[in-house]
């Protein structure tokens, strides 16, 4: 079957956050059935990981302004 047309594309070192808001985080890997790791940094500068359904995740415009 092929790929649900609604489900987001991602890919790694895509920058994303949680729809519901939250800090920024990398894709660190897409397994392609909408299964997500991503990580991030807290606000202590701990690095954190996690795993989230892509449907949760929008891609962040994270160009930097030279």
């Amino acid at each position: 079957m092929g790929r649900n047309m609604s489900e987001p594309s991602f890919k790694e070192g895509d920058v994303v956050r949680l729809r519901s808001g939250g800090p920024k985080m990398t894709v660190q890997t897409y397994h392609g059935e909408g299964d997500i790791d991503v990580v991030w940094f807290d606000d202590k500068h701990q690095q954190k990981s996690g795993n989230f359904a892509a449907t949760l995740l929008e891609k962040v415009n994270d160009r930097l302004s030279v």
